[in-house]
This record gives structure tokens, sequence and C-alpha cells, in this order.
């Protein structure tokens, strides 16, 4: 069953991402948003060293949902994210990394905490975190 909702979900593309990494990304994330929502955008914030998108093999259902923002030259990852802010459509919108691509169920969790009255979820990484710097925790 279909939740009528639209959701947006943005992925900023580093460097450190190999294609088999971000194509991964999208049949998991593509799968998993098809089958709970209507309707759905993955929006990819490259930063970095250009992604052949066209070469990889993605279903056609799955390819009309994702959309590439390209940035000219490399910013700071907060800037690339405030990027796909501004680009998404969805009544709920979602900054996931491409790392947690076997984590996507963490999408329809947080979804499920602002049907009750919250306005802002978050989650963040237990490794990861403690090696974020100060400045960037606080973008958290």
């Amino acid at each position: 069953m279909s939740n009528n909702a639209f959701i947006s979900v943005i992925s900023v593309i580093q460097s450190k991402h190999s294609l088999d990494a971000v194509r991964g990304f999208i049949e998991l994330m593509g799968s998993f948003l098809s089958e709970r929502f209507a309707h759905f955008e993955i929006i990819f914030v490259v930063n970095g060293p250009k992604i052949d998108f066209d070469s990889m093999v993605i279903g056609n259902e799955i390819r009309r949902n994702c959309f590439l923002l390209e940035l000219a030259q490399t910013v700071l990852w907060d800037s690339a994210v405030m990027a796909g802010l501004q680009r998404a459509n969805g009544d709920f919108v979602a900054n996931f990394d491409v790392g947690l691509a076997d984590q996507v169920h963490l999408i329809g969790q947080m979804y499920g905490v602002t049907q009750t009255g919250i306005d802002i979820v978050y989650a963040r990484g237990g490794a990861n975190w403690s090696n974020l710097s100060r400045k960037r925790r606080l973008f958290y």
C-alpha cells in the first residue's frame, strides 16, 4: 500500500563514492520508495568528479524519479546539501548518504515520526559522528 505523500531524498555524491555504490543506492532507495510512496524524487547533488549516470542500467520507473544536479565546482558538503534542498519539492525531505544504502528503511521510520506532529527528524551515524568537525556537527 503506497502513501500519497511526495517524498524527496537528497544525496550528495562526493569523490569517495564509486559508480557501483551510487547504482546500488539508486536500486535500493528506488525500490523502497516506489513500494511505499506514490510520489517521490531522488535528487543527486554531484559535488566533485562527474558521474556517468547515463551508463547505469536503471529501470525507467526509478530513473524518471531521479534528478541530477551537477555543481560547477566542488563546494563544502553543507553547501551541496543546501543546493539539493533548494531543488526539493517534497512534503517530506530527507538528506541521505549513499553509504547508508543498506538502511533505506530509516526513511520510512523518519517519515512516520513526522506524522505524529514532529516537524524535524534526523538520524546520525554513531561511528561517523565523532569524526565530524565541530562546524559540521552544528549543521545537524
